[in-house]
């Protein structure tokens, strides 16, 4: 039966969406028929919570437990044969893959993917923390995840003590801390298993970047991707009458979310959302130096681990 050869783990807010559907064009590649499996954060079962609420106290456990169920779906794979199911089960040759952008800040799941695929390869994409807890702290309000309407509080909400609480509500500063997680996988994998990229380099040349990441996986390089196409923009949604009549429930339209391909869904969802939402207020001065004092160590120390100066992660005030 199928299984990933390589995984793209994360970050969250760095571009992964649009790399699910970058490496699906490719020949030679079947990503998983969904993306965002999650199946090695379930893969031995749902956290024990009486022990996180016995570690940590019990304001957390209600919110802890509703949130993962939340996060982690029946729909999302708790066998192996189930997720094995989510790639053709043939000898097409095709190089299978997968992105779950959470992989990176679960200590358990790079146990698992050392265990259960010891030779796969992994990729890490990481974004400038600042930049990404804005975009994460903008997604889970137009998802509806986030009821703190303001980033700063909810900054100040986020229970920054439980580092291994990844499907908690308000990751957007945990989210950004990458060293420990990146020296994890640097330790479990061997040094040719291990790629990290940037979503800077995306960004300043896609299609370099693609090229990059296709011989790294160990496919044809000269395939050129369409990137044109953004998915899962930083938008929020505005409350105009045509964006509630957009998203209003009507008689089969569940029916049409299961049925359609996933790349008509994404055009469609992308038409919708250009027409709903609206480009989020930029982030305060005030704010952006206050994350730039909370990531410092944690850059400093990422830099010497993918040996990359990341000084410019650490501007303040533009300067």
């Amino acid at each position: 039966m199928p299984l990933p050869s390589f995984i793209v783990l994360g970050a969250v807010k760095a571009g992964t969406t649009s790399l699910y559907n970058y490496l699906g064009q490719h020949p030679d590649i079947q990503m998983s028929s969904s993306n965002w499996p999650r199946y090695f954060h379930v893969a031995e079962g749902a956290p024990d919570f009486d022990d996180f609420a016995a570690r940590f106290g019990n304001d957390l456990r209600d919110e802890s437990e509703a949130r993962f169920h939340m996060m982690c779906p029946p729909s999302v794979p708790r066998d192996i044969d189930d997720y094995e199911s989510m790639w053709p089960d043939d000898d097409s040759g095709l190089v299978m893959g997968e992105v779950s952008p959470t992989y990176l800040h679960d200590a358990d799941v790079c146990k698992r993917i050392a265990e259960r695929i010891p030779h796969a390869r992994m990729i890490a994409v990481l974004r400038n923390p600042v930049d990404r807890a804005y975009s994460h702290f903008v997604m889970d309000r137009r998802r509806g995840w986030e009821t703190i309407l303001d980033f700063d509080d909810a900054l100040a909400a986020e229970p920054n003590e439980v580092e291994e609480f990844w499907w908690g509500r308000g990751q957007y500063v945990r989210h950004g801390r990458y060293a420990n997680s990146i020296r994890q996988y640097q330790e479990a994998f061997a040094g040719d298993q291990l790629k990290i990229m940037f979503y800077d380099d995306l960004i300043a040349d896609s299609d370099a970047y693609m090229s990059e990441m296709l011989e790294f996986i160990g496919v044809d390089a000269e395939f050129r991707v369409d990137t044109s196409t953004r998915h899962h923009k930083g938008l929020v949604k505005n409350q105009s009458l045509k964006s509630r009549l957009l998203y209003a429930q009507f008689p089969g339209k569940q029916f049409l979310k299961r049925h359609l391909p996933s790349a008509t869904r994404e055009k469609i969802q992308g038409s919708i959302q250009d027409v709903t939402h609206d480009a989020p207020a930029p982030m305060s001065s005030a704010t952006r130096n206050h994350l730039v004092d909370l990531f410092r160590e944690d850059v400093l120390a990422l830099q010497s681990l993918v040996d990359r100066d990341l000084s410019h992660w650490l501007h303040v005030n533009g300067n």
